[in-house]
């Protein structure tokens, strides 16, 4: 009689351990796409199905490649990747690092910064200059306008708003917008900020009763509105940011053919920064100075005045 022998559970056998790798798998993968911080239910549900069934091997070497490129491969193995999956794919552009001042260097600039608004007219034009040329690259043919004599120093007693008349000399009255045409103020004050600019108008409490003086900065004021109200009455004195006065100068709205004394505020921020070191603001300064304030200067018609908003006396 034959002997029968009991037949072997290899297929049972075999799908388990297939089940016990999908389920490895699928774990793995949820552990891929899961969150690095915070909860799972923070970041929405997680697909361990779909993500573990890609066995195209072009497929996987390219998310292996975008993986790699997430921590700055070198350009020749990712020129080879694209050469891979027949795409050609430009060389990566390292970025230049910015060199950092040295220490003692950047003391001694914030020393001559920290109280440049009382300096000789003379440092004050340096100053000036050798910002307008790092800013801008200007040349030296270009920065001549910001000569001594074209930076006045206000005199230590007095007011503000009285030393801002002394300044103008017999042409003070203009400050109340006198004889002048809609939109061409005598006088503009520059800050980094419209609280700032806010802060130079409370200073001068007597030329702002006799004529308002122009609010032009962003804060709470569209272009339009400025616009219209340089446009449409005389303005003696004018407060405002660069990037908002550069603006309405280039749309011919404000004009500076009356223009006599440009007040920069040059106080130090909470960063030890002036207006012409703060990045948002020196371009946008030097943009409006080169175009609508040098050639007044040029002519012997426009003064630069440098003051410290924080130091300053009502």
């Amino acid at each position: 009689m034959a002997r029968i022998l009991p037949q072997k559970k290899a297929k049972h056998k075999k799908q388990t351990k297939q089940a016990a790798g999908n389920k490895h798998a699928g774990k793995l993968k949820g552990a891929v796409n899961a969150p690095m911080l915070g909860d799972d239910d923070d970041f929405g549900d997680f697909d361990t199905v779909d993500a573990v069934e890609d066995t195209d091997p072009a497929s996987s070497r390219r998310v292996q490649l975008e993986d790699e490129d997430a921590f700055d491969m070198g350009a020749g193995d990712l020129n080879t990747a694209a050469a891979t999956d027949g795409e050609a794919m430009p060389p990566k552009k390292k970025k230049r690092k910015a060199k950092r001042q040295p220490p003692a260097e950047f003391e001694a600039q914030r020393a001559v910064a920290a109280d440049i608004a009382g300096r000789h007219p003379a440092e004050q034009a340096a100053w000036l200059r050798d910002s307008w040329h790092t800013c801008s690259g200007a040349s030296p043919l270009e920065t001549e306008a910001l000569s001594e004599a074209c930076v006045v120093a206000l005199s230590g007693e007095g007011s503000f708003e009285e030393r801002l008349k002394a300044a103008t000399g017999e042409a003070a009255s203009q400050l109340t917008g006198r004889g002048l045409p809609p939109g061409s103020p005598a006088a503009i004050l520059v800050s980094s900020a419209a609280m700032g600019a806010v802060s130079l108008i409370k200073f001068l409490p007597g030329l702002n009763k006799e004529c308002r003086i122009a609010k032009l900065f962003a804060k709470h004021f569209k272009v339009a509105e400025q616009q219209k109200l340089l446009e449409g009455a005389a303005v003696g004195v004018a407060s405002g940011t660069p990037n908002r006065l550069c603006k309405l100068a280039d749309l011919g709205a404000l004009k500076t053919d009356h223009l006599q004394l440009l007040v920069l505020d040059v106080h130090l921020d909470a960063k030890q920064r002036t207006i012409l070191d703060i990045p948002e603001t020196r371009g946008d300064f030097w943009d409006f100075f080169a175009k609508h304030v040098a050639p007044g200067m040029t002519a012997g018609r426009t003064k630069v005045v440098l003051v410290d908003g924080e130091k300053l006396t009502s």
